[in-house]
């Protein structure tokens, strides 16, 4: 497999999202080293098909890289350089910053609190991690100018991997949808939009950014399926 696969979810694995799990760091790597062949459903490189394995291996990869915890390498990383000081992935650390509760909520019933609270740490990098609006904030800016954070000085991230990020690298079959390296691309109302939406139980998020137009949107929800797409 190369990281070109896995940040296109060309990889040929198969999907997996769990939202409870393992709750050791080490978890991570464990995970990993415990796949075999029959975690393929087709060759690598074949055809775009989302897995969230695809984001597990990266942070493995990542964590032997750089020696440190995925959760310390995105912070020394991303989080510091662009000031998203409420950002993490560890829930004892997100639960020290004011936190909205997860709900559940079937039609017109009251909303109930998701209990236990949702934790899967192989999973962290598919989709747990916790930020503010104003978090999100920083990042959007960052990514429309050219990975220059609020505070000036070096860029916090390169912009040669923002406009490879935001690069339609393969069509996501059946859509006019592109994929980038985490993103996808697509027309809207005549725009150029880049965008990635997730879910898990109790939560929503989207982030949508118009780089041609510097317009960026950011919802978030505290509410199970609560994604905003439209």
């Amino acid at each position: 497999l190369t990281f070109h696969q896995l940040l296109t979810h060309t990889s040929g694995l198969r999907d997996e999202g769990r939202a409870y799990g393992p709750r050791d760091e080490a978890a991570l790597l464990e995970t990993v080293r415990g796949w075999n062949e029959d975690y393929f459903f087709g060759e690598p490189g074949q055809i775009f098909s989302y897995s969230n394995l695809n984001y597990s291996l990266l942070a493995a990869a990542i964590e032997q890289t750089t020696g440190k915890p995925f959760a310390d390498a995105m912070r020394e990383r991303l989080f510091a350089p662009l000031a998203m000081n409420g950002a993490a992935f560890r829930p004892t650390e997100a639960t020290t910053y004011p936190l909205a509760q997860g709900h559940h909520a079937r039609g017109n019933a009251k909303p109930v609190v998701v209990r236990p609270f949702t934790e899967n740490t192989p999973a962290w990098p598919a989709g747990f991690m916790f930020a503010s609006a104003n978090d999100l904030i920083r990042f959007a800016k960052a990514f429309l100018n050219d990975g220059q954070s609020e505070g000036g000085g070096k860029p916090a991230i390169s912009p040669k991997v923002i406009a490879k990020a935001a690069n339609g690298e393969v069509e996501i079959p059946g859509l006019k949808v592109q994929y980038g390296y985490g993103l996808r691309i697509e027309e809207m109302r005549g725009a150029r939009v880049v965008s990635h939406g997730g879910a898990i139980p109790g939560f929503g998020a989207q982030l949508l950014i118009v780089p041609e137009n510097r317009l960026a949107g950011i919802f978030l929800t505290n509410k199970s399926g609560g994604r905003l797409e439209k």
